[in-house]
């Protein structure tokens, strides 16, 4: 009986004393690769004329990108998807004003997201 009390206890959890996941004996961890894209035109905290284009540093694997630019309210003004290039101007048609502003680029291979900007802030000033 104790016996299978201690088989069962150790194979009912696959975490060690910490929570933190095991992996069979055996096997190496996969590797976790922290993918991040870096801003590079507008540069994050960039203050000045509004920006003529956007551009990013390349993912590789990444077949396509997508961008989205937000206002200091998070109101989303403008996001386009299918970019295969790693710049992208910025669309005629749309005006901003003085202020701030958000922009955030995704990595995308096969319609999943494989590495993302997060958020950097421009200032729009005279």
């Amino acid at each position: 009986m104790v016996a299978l009390t201690l088989g069962l206890a150790a194979c009912a959890s696959p975490s060690d004393a910490n929570g933190a996941a095991r992996t069979p004996a055996g096997q190496a961890p996969a590797p976790q690769e922290l993918r991040v894209i870096q801003h590079e035109v507008p540069k994050r905290d960039f203050v000045g004329a509004p920006p003529t284009e956007f551009r990013w540093s390349p993912i590789q694997g990444a077949d396509r990108y997508a961008i989205g630019l937000w206002n200091e309210t998070d109101r989303l003004m403008w996001r386009k998807d299918d970019i295969t290039g790693t710049s992208e101007p910025m669309p005629k048609e749309l005006y901003l004003d003085y202020g701030t502003y958000f922009w955030s680029v995704s990595a995308l291979q096969n319609d999943r997201e494989i590495a993302k900007s997060g958020m950097a802030a421009f200032v729009i000033e005279e």
